[in-house]
């Protein structure tokens, strides 16, 4: 995860956006090739909040190293640590590795975020909090342990997300005016659009809402 997603209950902390679908860019993953890897999500992504919170069975224990230690030693080490991505049958290993371990947390190179996301508005708190999108419970079970672990319905997380859902809700509206000459409807139309793109702050939310709900734009507007 990624939306590939984490958007710190409480105090405010420093939050950075990362461009790549509230998990997208584009990354080279198992098959070697650049696809899609769906950290988009515009999910503000708070290190500070992953690494004092994020769970862990053991840590990876430190690689030890001496002065002597040659090069074909320090490529076997590193391959015990992450497969080479130009090294097909590395990759297809790895994979083999991640399918064993059935985690909950979703990899957002492998999994596009936006199967099992959902997002409630609450108008009068001012505030937008993710949700699952179904009421399976994998789906269920996936989008709380994203949502405990990376903290995605932190109490700033849920207003930031609501200044978006603002403008896109404001848009909407005019869309539904009577009389909207068409070259502004096009205008708005365009504009909305990029709030869908990748590049975005809440890509998946503003998808979800856009094309999802509204309607307003087709399935093709995510990329």
């Amino acid at each position: 995860m990624g939306q590939h997603c984490a958007e710190s209950p409480g105090q405010t902390s420093k939050i950075t956006t990362r461009p790549p679908n509230d998990f997208s860019g584009s990354a080279a993953v198992s098959t070697g090739e650049a696809r899609p890897c769906f950290l988009a999500y515009g999910m503000p992504v708070n290190q500070e909040y992953k690494s004092n919170h994020f769970p862990s069975a053991k840590s990876i224990p430190p690689v030890s190293l001496k002065h002597n230690t040659t090069d074909p030693a320090l490529a076997a080490m590193s391959g015990k640590l992450a497969p080479d991505p130009v090294v097909p049958a590395e990759i297809t290993a790895w994979l083999k590795v991640l399918a064993k371990e059935k985690a909950d947390i979703i990899d957002p190179c492998l999994t596009d975020p936006e199967e099992f996301f959902a997002w409630e508005v609450d108008d009068d708190a001012g505030e937008i909090t993710l949700v699952a999108r179904t009421t399976t419970p994998k789906v269920k079970r996936i989008v709380k342990a994203c949502v405990d672990i990376f903290g995605l319905n932190r109490e700033e997380l849920r207003q930031l997300r609501y200044e978006t859902f603002e403008a896109l809700d404001i848009a909407r509206e005019a869309l539904e005016s009577p009389g909207l000459p068409e070259a502004r409807r096009t205008k708005i139309l365009r504009r909305l659009t990029r709030y869908a793109s990748s590049a975005r702050a809440f890509t998946g939310m503003s998808r979800y809402f856009l094309i999802d709900v509204w309607k307003l734009l087709p399935p093709a507007a995510r990329v």
